[in-house]
């Protein structure tokens, strides 16, 4: 079960917080979850992370390091899951073992660039065979048809046997505890951080490290990390564009047989009635935020996206939009964006917007929702599908926002 963090943990910390300031968001999120004899259970070091950033701890392991060892192994479990590792090891259906130690290599050698004391068991690059300075899919290929001659080398030359957990390599480990209970896993579970905080959080360490870069040197891994995160690789319209369209389609793929028209078949079925096919007609909905956090200029994007809804439905009845603050608005039907009439501009509470929507008639098979992610949601899933499309503009309160529940089907930054 969670417990509170031992004070050697704390310790190591604000030990690490005093040196790294804008980790700060990232080390005060993970939620500690306390399993004794990890190591017996296949964990590398006394600390491990899992995809839903739970940070496991062994009490006992914990007290064999000085604090500014576990400063350090605290610091390479927080950059597992800020580079999403996990992720990036799923998505290339990588071996987690041969993952999790190229991983282990690209992270430690950042750190030893800043003369941190990793115990001396911890994967490093020359340990595989390669030079520094690469990131681990690099490594991952460079080894992986000598993947088992690459190990046997590291463990040869005092590297550590184990697994980091499912936050690195992204396959749970038999110290893990499974999902959280409010996202499919057991009663009792340990709550955790879903995909969306954790993006929020990697954009918060970011902006810190950014901040921090404007008075005084940082790390290079942590100036490369920041303009990674802060500079869009993708264009998120084009992403929003493509989850809208998915949505719909999904709608529209939902056929079924209807008695109400004859089927084209009838005519070879005397004295049997066969149902046609019916297609639905898809009825989105679309909730903007208007509360007080969303500026001008993140209220131009949303009314933009409206748009994109109507375009992407291409439906003769327009699009049903709801504008909400801490309470929905009445409902507008709209055929052009630039018709919708924003009111609002007090507290916020999105799910107020959300609940009017699936309360509309028809259903809308899917709702978009449109703002800076500072509100509060419902904790049941809707009946509706919801594709979130989260504003991140100067000024907005996306900073702060409270984590978007794992029922949001696709979560999408808008960064203007």
């Amino acid at each position: 079960m969670a417990k509170l963090i031992p004070f050697n943990l704390q310790a190591a910390r604000r030990l690490l917080l005093k040196t790294h300031p804008y980790l700060a968001s990232a080390a005060w999120a993970v939620v500690p979850v306390e399993v004794p004899e990890m190591q017996k259970k296949g964990a590398l070091g006394p600390i491990g992370v899992d995809n839903w950033g739970r940070l496991y701890f062994d009490p006992a392991a914990l007290s064999r390091f000085k604090i500014e060892e576990l400063s350090a192994i605290l610091y390479h479990e927080l950059w597992h899951l800020l580079r999403k590792h996990h992720a990036r090891a799923e998505a290339m259906h990588a071996d987690p073992v041969l993952a999790n130690a190229t991983q282990d290599a690209e992270i430690n050698d950042d750190i030893d660039a800043e003369k941190l004391p990793l115990p001396a068991w911890a994967v490093r690059p020359k340990h595989l065979g390669q030079p520094d300075g690469k990131l681990w899919e690099e490594y991952y290929a460079a080894i992986e048809s000598k993947a088992q001659k690459a190990l046997d080398r590291a463990r040869a030359n005092g590297a550590g046997e184990g697994s980091c957990g499912s936050g690195a390599a992204g396959q749970a480990q038999p110290w893990e505890q499974g999902a959280p209970a409010g996202s499919g896993g057991k009663e009792g579970a340990p709550h955790g951080i879903g995909t969306a905080e954790t993006e929020l959080i990697r954009r918060q360490v970011a902006e810190s490290v950014a901040q921090q870069k404007g008075r005084g040197d940082v790390p290079a891994a942590w100036a490369r990390f920041a303009d990674e995160v802060l500079t869009p690789q993708v264009d998120w319209r084009k992403v929003l564009r493509a989850q809208i369209r998915r949505a719909l389609q999904d709608a529209v793929g939902q056929v079924d047989y209807s008695y109400s028209r004859p089927s084209r078949r009838q005519a070879g079925f005397e004295g049997i009635v066969l149902p046609a096919l019916r297609q639905p007609v898809i009825h989105p909905a679309v909730v903007v935020d208007t509360s007080g956090s969303m500026n001008q200029k993140d209220l131009a994007v949303a009314l933009a996206e409206v748009r994109g809804v109507i375009e992407a439905a291409g439906l003769d009845q327009g699009v049903r939009v709801i504008c909400c603050d801490a309470a929905a608005a009445p409902t507008q039907r709209v055929f052009d964006a630039r018709k919708v009439q924003l009111v609002g501009g007090g507290g916020t509470d999105m799910g107020a917007g959300i609940t009017a929507a699936c309360a509309l008639r028809p259903v809308p098979e899917v709702v978009i929702v449109v703002t800076d992610g500072a509100t509060p949601w419902p904790v049941e899933s809707p009946k509706s599908r919801v594709v979130v499309c989260l504003v991140l503009g100067e000024g907005s309160g996306g900073g702060e926002a409270a984590a978007i529940p794992a029922w949001a089907g696709a979560v999408v930054e808008a960064r203007v």
